[in-house]
């Protein structure tokens, strides 16, 4: 059961709006946050006894969660695929992937960036490959507001300089990776912090709506549990290891899967045996090379890449698969293709869709807006790994 909130609050959970859920504690309750993917977010509520819904905010493909610095908020996109948190300076330099020198604009990050004055603690260099993005800065250690409650000493890096893909809603990183060593330093993320001191387990649950679902509707995330306050039980819940990948120990990554794609009422099955990062960053599903191009020659006609965009694109009235789904540990995930995988995008032509594939090794967010994933770090008090559990999101 949900445990109401009364005088004081012994644990912590954040949410970003998506439906999904949360394993309680007994005795202590859930405090859930909005992620946002507009310029407003929602504010911050109690959860209540029977459903736990509160909105994220999206704009283009990322997510956005409000923090509070010294009394100022900024919108971070949150990303499963790095453990590091940071915000753009707002006299930051801004390159292309050429590391040529643009203007600020060219980057397209949101409003309110920071201006506020802080003290180094080292040196910030972060890249992130399947973007060809990257950020560079200095580290600090300040006190985080996250739906009214502090973290203090918190690892925060300001950014000044960014090869960036901007969408002129977030103004930086919130890292939903994870410190493999718990040291408490730079490499510790905010949201285990925050976990350890309001006594919840170290765990969170991500789910994210769809695109239609509008933009102060994105999903939800709990920290500390599921977003309905239940266990994850194997009755409703697929659980698998993550992987450790050398030089990424950080992210959440599962072993061996199993891709389908309908396509004209034939099933198409192939295994994906490489390891694979499930990444709330990444706007794309990315699959090994020989899988990505089998699937391209399943639409008539078929896609094509688009090299002002950078992107995969196809013709929006193009016959091609019906659905996907990816088999975790024995079960299958479904997600659709319309409006999903392939979408209307406003800087290409009329009848041109964005194709959301591009190869490489990467279940993003056409794949987790229709699973709900439980991200969970308590084994390794007990010597054991992280934990990842899966759970079909069914759409009303």
């Amino acid at each position: 059961m949900l445990h109401r909130i009364n005088v004081y609050i012994f644990c912590l959970v954040g949410f970003l709006v998506l439906l999904g859920n949360t394993a309680a504690v007994p005795g202590n309750d859930a405090i859930v946050f909005d992620l946002v993917r507009t310029p407003e977010p929602n504010a911050h509520r109690k959860r209540d006894d029977t459903v736990a819904v509160e909105q994220l905010v999206q704009r283009t493909s990322r997510l956005g969660m409000a923090v509070v610095l010294e009394g100022k908020k900024y919108i971070l996109n949150i990303d499963t695929g790095a453990s590091t948190s940071w915000i753009a300076r707002d006299d930051f330099a801004c390159y292309d992937v050429g590391r040529n020198l643009r203007s600020q604009d060219f980057c397209k990050m949101g409003p309110g960036l920071y201006e506020e004055d802080f003290t180094s603690i080292g040196d910030f260099d972060e890249a992130y490959g399947t973007l060809a993005e990257a950020a560079s800065g200095h580290w600090a250690k300040e006190t985080i507001g996250l739906g009214g409650f502090d973290v203090e000493d918190a690892p925060i890096a300001f950014v000044s300089s960014l090869i960036w893909k901007g969408d002129g809603l977030t103004v930086g990183i919130f890292g939903l990776g994870w410190d493999p060593d718990d040291t408490g330093g730079i490499k510790s993320t905010i949201w285990q912090q925050l976990c350890k001191k309001h006594c919840l387990p170290v765990q969170f649950t991500l789910a994210t709506n769809r695109y239609e679902d509008g933009e102060h509707n994105a999903g939800s995330i709990a920290f500390g549990g599921t977003l309905d306050g239940q266990p994850v039980t194997p009755d409703e819940w697929v659980t698998v290891d993550a992987v450790p990948v050398p030089q990424k120990l950080d992210q959440w990554h599962i072993d061996r899967s199993e891709l389908g794609v309908v396509h004209n009422g034939v099933t198409t099955q192939t295994e994906i045996g490489q390891v694979t990062l499930v990444d709330s960053g990444d706007p794309k599903i990315r699959l090994p090379q020989e899988t990505f191009y089998d699937i391209i020659d399943m639409w008539d006609p078929e896609p094509w890449f688009h090299d002002d965009t950078k992107n995969w694109v196809v013709d929006c009235t193009a016959q091609g698969p019906g659905s996907v789904y990816i088999e975790i540990g024995g079960t299958r995930f479904l997600f659709p293709v319309k409006d999903n995988i392939v979408l209307q995008y406003a800087l290409l032509d009329e009848g041109t869709c964005l194709l959301q594939l591009a190869v490489g090794n990467v279940l993003g967010l056409p794949f987790m807006r229709h699973v709900i994933v439980h991200h969970d770090l308590e084994g390794i008090k007990e010597g054991k790994g992280p934990k990842i559990s899966f759970k079909q999101r069914v759409y009303n």
